[in-house]
């Protein structure tokens, strides 16, 4: 089915999600059975397949945790920028990430995550996640902005 490696990736995933060892553990979990009960329907990308019922079982968890929170948040404001190639070819070191990723919500984490750990392109990630290339490219520029100002020890909010 998937190696040790794909394994790890898909863990280091859902810890980029989560940012809890216990929570990422029980998202793989619960990822794997409802990949094994669906696994018929996998054609030629299970691991794509399987990493989207990753990150829809963590949307599912994330709005049941806010609807009995009584709560939610949404960024409404996205607007698509024209955003030169540069941003895919930007390297980013992983020390860097790992302590960025502690301090973003999971949205942000998800794209920082996929973009500068697993190296994916804007069309990549918007495909992965469903969200049209031009919003990926507004919230990395709005992400990479608001690291700024997390570097430069500025107390920013936002991100989800």
């Amino acid at each position: 089915m998937f190696s040790n490696e794909e394994f790890q990736r898909f863990y280091r995933y859902c810890l980029a999600l989560t940012r809890d060892p216990d929570q990422a553990s029980d998202l793989l979990h619960d990822g794997l059975v409802k990949f094994l009960a669906k696994r018929a329907r996998v054609t030629s990308e299970p691991g794509a397949y399987f990493r989207r019922i990753l990150r829809n079982t963590f949307i599912d968890d994330y709005r049941a945790a806010v609807h009995s929170a009584g709560q939610l948040s949404f960024d409404e404001n996205v607007t698509p920028l024209d955003v030169a190639s540069e941003l895919e070819t930007t390297l980013v070191h992983a020390d860097t990430v790992q302590r960025l990723l502690a301090q973003v919500g999971s949205t942000d984490r998800e794209l920082l995550f996929l973009w500068a750990v697993e190296g994916y392109t804007m069309a990549e990630i918007a495909e992965l996640t469903e969200v049209p290339r031009g919003t990926v490219l507004a919230r990395l520029h709005r992400l990479k902005l608001r690291l700024r100002r997390l570097q430069a020890g500025t107390t920013v909010g936002g991100g989800r």
